[in-house]
């Protein structure tokens, strides 16, 4: 679920959001996001981020080729914890193989590695907390469903930035999808989140993401249909 969020810090790595004068200086801008000279510093010091950059570009290339995670060579994601909330590269991995995991229909695994990647010390960065909110309560949901573990974790911060980006995230608009049907119980919306995706499929910008989505999504209502002969 996360995968789209791991692709695109990845490719923030080398996108420089600071002034070209800065730009080459090592520096932390905020939110989780380094500059170009701060990630060239990290990536020189360090063989394991090295390795750990080169799987997520390779990630993201099958990604654009229609290529599922779970068909891609299990070597590639990496279920090492990140050292903190300050190892880039290893949060960016780590969110890869949580998305494996999604991938594989493995949602209980999934779950934990959201809450172990969420008590990492020091803690994670703010854009990092934004980016896998709601793919973390997605597990939540399929999962133990816990009423205050979701209310906990979808903040007005989480559920604004959620909403303004799901246009270009077939898995956020899936999470979305499943908020609506099994948090919120309201059938209108998530039909309404539900037919969007459907619309939207090939306009997103990585088809394996998006099928990867639109799999999730069909899981998400077998659950509601479930929870429906249960009552």
């Amino acid at each position: 679920m996360g995968i789209v969020g791991s692709s695109f810090f990845t490719l923030m790595a080398f996108a420089g959001i600071a002034l070209a004068l800065l730009n080459g200086i090592p520096m932390n801008m905020g939110a989780g996001i380094n500059n170009d000279g701060r990630n060239i510093l990290m990536l020189s010091r360090s063989a394991r981020n090295r390795r750990l950059f080169i799987r997520s570009l390779q990630i993201i290339g099958e990604l654009g080729h229609g290529i599922q995670p779970k068909d891609m060579p299990k070597e590639w994601f990496s279920s090492e914890l990140p050292t903190g909330g300050n190892d880039y590269f290893g949060i960016v991995s780590y969110i890869s193989y949580i998305s494996l995991l999604e991938d594989e229909g493995l949602w209980n695994e999934a779950c934990i590695a959201y809450e172990q990647l969420n008590n990492v010390k020091p803690k994670l960065p703010l854009l990092f907390s934004l980016e896998t909110a709601s793919e973390h309560i997605l597990t939540e949901l399929l999962t133990q469903n816990r009423q205050d573990i979701v209310e906990k974790l979808w903040t007005k911060q989480a559920e604004k930035y959620t909403t303004s980006n799901y246009k270009y995230s077939p898995c956020k608009l899936a999470a979305l999808y499943a908020i609506e049907l099994l948090h919120n119980k309201n059938e209108k919306k998530a039909l309404q989140l539900y037919e969007e995706l459907q619309r939207r499929k090939d306009m997103f910008y990585l088809p394996g993401e998006t099928a990867m989505a639109l799999s999730i999504s069909h899981q998400i209502r077998a659950v509601h249909i479930k929870q429906i002969r249960q009552r």
